[in-house]
């Protein structure tokens, strides 16, 4: 059900040209507050488009009213229940809403390097696709996030002779993590870049994968991904 919650929010994310900042922190907001939440598979949503007004609000210049969130979803709740879980997710998190997510990271490590436009939306893709699975909560954002460029990285250069080297000293200085220290997770996320969920229903989630797959991103979600 996550999975599936997590593929909607990256569909509406992409639909109404939201940052990056905000889909990363609505993810991060929801994941904290069902970790300390048993949530009815009916209000599973509800937490979803609440933590995504809360990151808006941080985020974006013009944030949705709250009446834009019972529209995205298809006024399965009234305005009353949003500001209810808004309240909610607010109190349990002590209003300790902004901390640093695998986009911070990512970031930093994509500016050091000077990162190719190729290569920065190869990690963003690495990275966005990943947000659906549970393994990702065993990395820490910094090794998740050194990861997906090592990822990005490794596959544009995976045809070069002699081979290149990946994970520069550059980028192990900026993250402090050896090439050892992130090839685990590494491999973990580009088995499920290679894969499409689908709901029981065999519906697919693949908001990601087409959000990718235009021309303007360079068809990224439509890439084979080499074995590391």
């Amino acid at each position: 059900m996550r999975t599936i919650l997590v593929d909607w929010i990256i569909e509406v994310h992409y639909k109404y040209h939201l940052t990056p900042a905000t889909l990363w922190t609505t993810v991060n907001i929801m994941d904290r507050y069902l970790e300390k939440h048993d949530i009815a598979r009916g209000r599973l949503q509800l937490v979803g488009i609440t933590a995504l007004f809360l990151a808006c609000k941080f985020e974006e210049l013009h944030s949705p009213q709250v009446n834009d969130c019972v529209y995205l979803t298809d006024n399965a709740y009234k305005k009353e229940e949003i500001l209810a879980m808004e309240a909610s997710i607010l109190q349990t998190l002590d209003y300790q809403l902004m901390v640093p997510t695998g986009l911070t990271f990512l970031t930093r490590y994509l500016n050091r390097i000077k990162a190719t436009e190729r290569v920065r939306l190869m990690a963003s893709y690495a990275a966005e696709r990943n947000l659906q699975e549970l393994e990702v909560f065993q990395y820490s954002p910094r090794i998740y996030a050194a990861a997906c460029v090592y990822i990005a990285l490794y596959s544009v250069h995976v045809d070069q002779v002699p081979q290149v080297k990946v994970w520069t000293s550059e980028l192990e200085e900026e993250a402090n993590l050896k090439e050892c220290d992130i090839l685990p997770c590494a491999k973990a996320l580009i088995v499920h870049l290679r894969e499409i969920p689908q709901a029981s229903t065999r519906r697919k989630l693949d908001s990601a994968r087409k959000k990718y797959s235009t021309a303007q991103t360079q068809f990224i979600g439509e890439y084979s991904y080499p074995n590391l």
